[in-house]
């Protein structure tokens, strides 16, 4: 009697059945991402686009106009931060986030973050608090402080977001050794079933999934967050049970430094380019109208050059150009052409490029061109400002 042994065969066909079990999951992971981005994107976009309409109408009154342009505003900024995480992921993936390591005052940091949400989210029978060791007084490691203090709000947005009433405490304190800093976000609100607890730090994923969600949200914010911990030496820690809240525990090494920490500066002087000349290069006429609004109570005259070809002739043709703003994409002649032709005419005109490509590498693209300084888009006031004072200096100038 003649027999086959089955067992390879058979442990191919488990293998086949596992993949097309991840496959399928796969499948639904990506269908259920599209369906939620969709949705997240286009809710603050219906906002935009409708109350912008309905500004344009003579028959809004003036209290409805200041909600709508409220509205308009925190709509703008909740798409913003989205696109923003998108980035990050993916500069993450490709090992293009770079950190900014510097001394960073712990206390200082989570008062502002405190006083903001305390300010801005705070319901009547919701508690905020937060809490530090008797010592050491101030807390200062070295850190990345723009990256934490992302991680940290994100986590305590999730707080609000999840509890209704009850209380959300950050704690602040140390191993039995002093070797780690933690930082606690605890919340009363619905808590976290065990086996969702690593679910929730993975890209796209969430609790909920499916049209019945009753919580927003991209699904990015806990995996980001859990990335910049780890790309800070630290990790984040979970403990929740559905229906007793959350608590959420970054933990850093807590490396002391002889050097004090920067305090915040004050919002840049730029009184000095009053009366002088500044050339904005851009061929979005709504980019163009947002740099002319945020420079006019400064005094500047602006010029507008619609492409990189239009700058560069009308800086043959006028040599008292103090400053240029310049867009990176534009047709006919693009922003990096521009200010290497520009630069080989006059090496010291100082040039600040402006652009909506995000990554590492742009800005470095922007710096071998030429350019002085870079900050991106969406322009922002204090970016544009403090790119111009760091930029040009008023004995610079004519």
């Amino acid at each position: 009697m003649l027999g086959r042994d089955v067992t390879k065969r058979k442990h191919m066909t488990q293998e086949l059945k596992i993949a097309k079990e991840n496959a399928e999951m796969a499948d639904q992971l990506k269908t259920a991402f599209l369906t939620n981005m969709s949705h997240e994107l286009r809710t603050p976009l219906n906002a935009i686009v409708g109350f912008s309409q309905l500004l344009s109408q003579p028959s809004t009154k003036q209290d409805e106009r200041e909600e709508f342009i409220k509205i308009i505003i925190e709509s703008s900024n909740y798409l913003l931060n989205i696109i923003n995480d998108i980035i990050d992921l993916s500069k993450m993936e490709t090992g293009q986030l770079n950190l900014n390591i510097n001394p960073v005052n712990i206390k200082e940091m989570l008062l502002d973050s405190f006083n903001y949400y305390k300010n801005h989210y705070t319901k009547a029978n919701l508690n905020f608090e937060i809490e530090f060791p008797d010592t050491p007084y101030q807390i200062i490691i070295d850190t990345d402080k723009v990256r934490l203090q992302q991680v940290l709000n994100s986590l305590v947005a999730n707080a609000f977001k999840f509890t209704k009433s009850g209380t959300i405490k950050i704690n602040v304190g140390f191993d039995q050794n002093h070797e780690f800093l933690h930082i606690k976000i605890k919340d009363t609100g619905i808590g976290i079933d065990p086996k969702y607890h690593k679910t929730i730090f993975e890209r796209f994923r969430q609790v909920e999934e499916g049209y019945t969600r009753e919580y927003g949200g991209a699904g990015l914010g806990l995996a980001i967050s859990k990335k910049l911990t780890e790309m800070l030496g630290g990790k984040i820690n979970l403990e929740s049970i559905p229906g007793s809240g959350s608590e959420f525990t970054i933990k850093l090494p807590y490396i002391r430094t002889p050097k004090r920490a920067e305090n915040d500066k004050a919002p840049a002087d730029i009184s000095f380019i009053k009366n002088k000349s500044v050339l904005a290069v851009e061929d979005d006429a709504g980019s163009y109208l947002l740099l002319k609004s945020i420079l006019r109570n400064t005094g500047c005259r602006l010029i507008h050059a619609k492409n990189g070809k239009e700058a560069l002739e009308l800086i043959k043709k006028q040599s008292n150009i103090d400053l240029v703003l310049m867009d990176v994409q534009m047709p006919v002649m693009d922003g990096l052409e521009a200010t290497q032709k520009i630069k080989a005419l006059h090496k010291n005109i100082p040039i600040i490029a402006q652009t909506a490509h995000a990554f590492s590498n742009d800005r470095q693209k922007c710096i071998d061109a030429g350019c002085d300084d870079f900050i991106t888009k969406p322009v922002r006031f204090e970016e544009l400002f403090l790119a111009i004072s760091k930029t040009i200096k008023p004995d610079n100038l004519n």
